[in-house]
């Protein structure tokens, strides 16, 4: 879970350093992401008690506090990522849509960038699909892939209830 949570300060450092003009509203936005990942690892923590495959459930709790990772890397990257997010949530569209008008703007979504960002450390690469896939954990599913589907579909039931919490 440390070393989830220093990827998160190593983008902060990064956008420190590299944005001059957003910076200040970037790493609020950084640290909103960190509060949301720490409460979904909160509740993460009762849901994962009842997960079968104990492989990936030592796992759970780094991939509650990463699975929008990429959200902060949309926020360095992209000078409008922020306000565009921002206006996503006002408006309450649906996920799905979401992440359609990310990828249709930016070319990618966040979650195919914190796949990208799990893939690169061999400690996240056991998770990396199941952060892939935290929006849409039915795909692991009909794939057959049965520990990270369980594990997404934890991250996303999890992440519904810490929006809950957090709004």
């Amino acid at each position: 879970i440390y070393a989830a949570g220093l990827l998160f300060d190593i983008l902060q450092f990064v956008a420190e350093r590299h944005i001059k003009e957003r910076k200040q509203t970037t790493n609020d936005y950084i640290d909103r992401l960190v509060t949301h990942g720490d409460l979904t690892a909160f509740v993460l923590k009762s849901l994962s008690k009842k997960m079968k495959h104990l492989d990936l459930a030592i796992h759970a709790v780094a991939a509650a506090v990463l699975h929008d990772i990429g959200r902060a890397v949309m926020a360095i990257c992209s000078a409008g990522y922020v306000d565009f997010d921002r206006s996503l949530v006002r408006s309450k569209v649906a996920r799905s849509v979401a992440l359609l008008a990310e990828e249709k703007r930016f070319g990618m979504n966040h979650c195919m960038f914190g796949f990208l960002v799990c893939e690169s450390f061999p400690m996240f690469r056991p998770i990396a699909r199941a952060i892939l896939h935290h929006h849409d954990p039915y795909v692991l599913k009909s794939r057959g892939e049965t520990a990270l589907f369980e594990l997404a579909g934890t991250i996303s039931l999890a992440t519904n209830i810490a929006k809950t919490n957090l709004n």
